[in-house]
Formats: structure tokens, C-alpha cells, sequence
């Protein structure tokens, strides 16, 4: 199960800095707020109690 959700995370990271080397290539695009809104996910998925993040501390 730990290498699956490492490929997921993996191809979750490949596909968002594809998405940011894009918008800083299209004029029309407000990097900031993708950025700011990348910083808030990673807030709150730090803040929030997930059982499966708990389950792979106990182990």
C-alpha cells in the first residue's frame, strides 16, 4: 500500500508543477493565487487528523 500512495503522490506533483511551469507561460493565468492556494492545501492537510496518515505513524 506505501508504494502505491507514493506513486500517487509522485504523479500528483509531476502533474502540479506542470501546472505551474504552464501558467507562468500564459499571460492570463494569476500564479500567486495557485500558489497561495497550493500553500493553504498544505496547511490544512498538515492541520487535519487523517486515518490513514495516523494509520502509517503507528506502524
Amino acid at each position: 500500500m506505501v508504494v502505491r500512495d507514493n506513486r500517487i503522490g509522485l504523479v500528483l506533483l509531476a502533474w502540479a508543477l506542470y501546472q505551474i511551469v504552464n501558467g507562468f507561460m500564459t499571460p492570463y493565468i494569476d500564479n500567486f493565487a495557485h500558489l497561495g492556494g497550493f500553500m493553504g492545501g498544505v496547511l490544512v492537510a498538515l492541520l487535519i487528523k487523517s486515518p490513514l496518515i495516523q494509520k502509517y505513524k503507528q506502524s
